[in-house]
């Protein structure tokens, strides 16, 4: 093992700056769900890998490349993990706007608020349903004339109207949808190209695995928000 600890420079991040080169090190395999520590143990100059959790003799022994979702992990590492519990569905300000109304006067600015305090990037739907970001756009995205003032208490985390959270579980609902359906096509596209395309049956598998990860993703987040718009029995579920 290589290790190298640089000395610390005060204008810069107060991380330690060092470097290391541990052979047989990309021998482990990755699981998103193992627990472990990994660090350079300095007394007998040794690169270490602790396990957080009990490993049984000759069992196979995993670390965790990181919090990646199979996406990350396709692009940086060539593979996708099952059952990942860091995968989620990520939401485009295109889709967002897709969905309301541009006669709404407030828009502009809204969408002003919302890029100033950093609320149009990393809104994402999870197995446990919208994220708290998420949800908080819309909640300012769906304030009404007469609400649109409270839009810092809507930022903050608090609930400006029953009305306001209904319509915001409404349209993160909607846009669940239409996801499903984007995702149903690109599916159906997928199978076509894999009956014509044998040279890309391993590509493709790959792709359908993860429109597959996400149609599961986005079916969950629907059945959480139906639960609760369950007073709005009117509105269907997604199929």
């Amino acid at each position: 093992t290589v290790y190298r600890k640089n000395s610390q420079v005060p204008c810069l991040s107060s991380e330690p700056d060092v470097y290391v080169l541990a052979p047989y090190l990309d021998f482990l395999n990755h699981s998103p769900r193992v627990q472990v520590k990994a660090a350079f143990n300095e007394k007998n100059c040794c690169y270490e890998i602790i396990a957080g959790s009990h490993c049984r003799k000759h069992e196979q022994v995993f670390i965790c490349y990181g919090p990646h979702d199979n996406q990350k992990l396709l692009l940086e590492y060539g593979f996708v993990a099952s059952r990942n519990p860091h995968s989620s569905v990520f939401i485009s300000t295109d889709v967002l706007l897709h969905h309301v109304s541009p006669k709404d006067k407030h828009l502009p600015k809204k969408l002003s608020l919302l890029k100033e305090h950093n609320f149009l990037e990393n809104l994402m739907f999870g197995l446990d349903g919208p994220s708290w970001k998420l949800l908080t756009a819309l909640k300012l995205l769906c304030l009404g004339s007469r609400e649109f003032m409270c839009w810092k208490k809507v930022l903050l985390g608090e609930t400006v109207s029953d009305t306001n959270e209904q319509k915001s579980l409404t349209l993160a609902r909607n846009i669940c949808c239409h996801l499903i359906e984007e995702t149903h096509d690109a599916l159906r596209k997928v199978s076509h190209l894999k009956s014509e395309r044998v040279d890309l049956e391993q590509h493709l598998a790959l792709l359908e695995t993860l429109r597959r990860e996400e149609l599961q993703i986005l079916q969950a987040s629907t059945e959480i928000i139906m639960q609760n718009l369950r007073s709005e029995a009117c509105i269907p579920l997604c199929s």
